[in-house]
């Protein structure tokens, strides 16, 4: 029941005699190394009888890792996806050294990453594109991370060159304030918090030092009118209490392919009107119903509007194929022979969200839902695209624009976001923090748990978690703008973001100047 940080101090503290030591030395220095292993890629916080069902997606598969650590294999090729999800920057230089020592054993390691500390010391670099969806599916660069670095049509190159920037943070914030006071749950001691309204609040610290469990936990059930069952003492603002909450997080959209990002942000409705309104859906005595794949008026009968039918696997995951009535156009013929401007319903639903933006240009029911998508970064989007394909970061995205196109005419509200910058490329991170500026200019309460450097710079006031994780965090360290973060002896997060700042005007202000300039060496780069 002990951390693992707790059992390596016990295992370090333990006195035994010589007879005792000769018997169990072997065993002692196996457990000494499997702990220290766990303890190697940040995860000190654990409990070893923690149920692995409890964990995180980053959690499990960090687990995983210090386990192929403690195998001592050779020739191996190791592929991570995304393993600095829910780290600290901290963890994340812990993490980079286990993934070394994975390398000079002799193993071949793969890491899926945008994480620019883990980029910068990877000894090959591939970077995707040049843009992503249709746009993407090239090898833009190969090489060493300089070469990247290097390349000026790479976005990967233009964030190591430091041309990515987010909008500054606005400062001191004040107005109206919602909040908890003695939150104490799980490893919280008794936190009080508060969030501004028309700000954006970071909330951050170590991997493990309750920042879920204050704010998902406790002040979300708290805003919503839930008893507090002992959670916390008492809600700051109750004035407020009647705002709406609404948590973006990055569960699916849908879990079956009839669910795609037109029906989520509320764009299927102005676009079967569109349909229902031409002289030839008229002439034949169709309706908007018809133009609905969930309606048996015009979806077709096969796969009844999903695009695939399902295979049932006895022993496998069900199979999706594309149905072969529809080539999975999801409607009727009847209904594919309307067309608009020479494009039928399940032409637009097939393009992407750029490619709609433009198409339906001077249509205002449709243009305001097609250029918030592509205002958080999703313009490549097949608007038709099954939601069981998006990425956790996608599936996120498309909540916020729903959310932001519902913004104008819902009253502020409290939004709480829970790692957004999961999955995202630094120029992705930009997009969508101009969305969360958005938001908090127009008056909503943005709250957000992160890790991600940049982002927890461009905040309006921080509020971080700590000293460290599990039994060692829980409590209120630092308090404060990023400025003022970046200052503190107290915190934990301060020095990285400070790092992170010095290194943006560092890499800036010299990218400026060396525009037009040769390339390092006069080497060539790979493209």
């Amino acid at each position: 029941s002990l951390s693992v940080g707790d059992i390596l101090q016990w295992l370090g503290s333990l006195r035994l005699s010589k007879s005792a030591l000769l018997a169990v030395e072997p065993v002692l220095e196996e457990l000494q190394g499997r702990i220290a292993l766990l303890n190697q890629v940040g995860l000190a916080y654990i409990t070893l009888d923690r149920p692995m069902s409890t964990l995180s997606g980053g959690e499990a598969r960090r687990v995983r890792l210090s386990a192929s650590l403690g195998s001592h294999l050779v020739g191996v090729c190791y592929v991570l996806d995304e393993p600095t999800v829910g780290l600290h920057p901290a963890d994340i230089d812990r993490l980079t050294e286990a993934l070394l020592a994975l390398r000079d054993e002799g193993n071949t390691v793969i890491v899926v990453e945008h994480d620019e500390t883990l980029m910068r010391r990877a000894d090959h670099l591939i970077d995707m594109g040049p843009g992503a969806g249709s746009l993407g599916g090239e090898v833009v660069v190969s090489g060493t991370p300089a070469e990247a670095e290097a390349t000026p049509h790479s976005l990967t190159g233009k964030a190591l060159r430091g041309e990515i920037r987010l909008e500054a943070a606005k400062g001191k914030v004040r107005g109206e304030k919602v909040g908890i006071k003695g939150a104490r749950l799980n490893n919280l001691r008794g936190v009080d918090f508060e969030a501004h309204f028309g700000a954006i609040t970071g909330v951050c610290g170590p991997s493990g030092s309750g920042k879920s469990t204050l704010i998902l936990d406790c002040l979300v059930p708290a805003l919503k009118g839930e008893s507090s069952e002992g959670r916390w003492k008492s809600v700051r603002g109750k004035a407020n209490l009647s705002r709406r909450v609404v948590v973006v997080d990055a569960s699916p959209i849908g879990r079956t392919p009839a669910s795609i990002p037109a029906t989520a942000v509320g764009l299927m409705d102005p676009l079967r009107e569109l349909y229902a309104r031409t002289p030839e859906a008229r002439m034949r005595g169709l309706r908007s119903s018809h133009f609905s794949f969930n309606s048996t008026k015009g979806r077709c009968p096969a796969c009844e509007g999903r695009g695939a039918t399902k295979v049932e696997m006895q022993f496998l995951a069900d199979l999706w194929l594309t149905c072969e009535e529809c080539d999975g156009k999801r409607y009727r013929p009847e209904i594919e022979a309307v067309r608009y401007r020479g494009r039928s319903i399940s032409d637009v639903l097939a393009g992407s969200v750029d490619a709609a933006a433009e198409f339906f240009e001077h249509v205002p029911a449709l243009r305001k839902s097609l250029e918030t998508l592509k205002a958080v970064g999703l313009g490549y989007l097949g608007l038709g695209q099954s939601s069981t394909t998006l990425s956790a970061g996608e599936a996120q995205r498309v909540k916020l624009a729903s959310e932001l196109l519902r913004a104008e005419s819902a009253p502020k509200s409290v939004l709480v976001l829970d790692e957004p910058t999961t999955g995202l490329h630094k120029s992705d991170v930009a997009h969508l923090h101009r969305v969360l500026r958005r938001l908090a200019d127009r008056g909503d309460a943005v709250l957000v748990i992160e890790h991600h450097t940049d982002l927890l710079n461009a905040c309006d006031h921080l509020v971080e978690l700590g000293p460290k994780g599990g039994s060692e965090g829980g409590r209120v360290i630092a308090e404060g703008t990023p400025a003022e973060l970046r200052r503190s002896r107290d915190s934990v997060t301060g020095p990285w973001l400070k790092k992170a700042s010095a290194a943006s005007k560092g890499r800036g202000s010299r990218s400026s100047r060396s525009k037009g300039d040769k390339k390092p060496g006069g080497r060539k780069v790979a493209s």
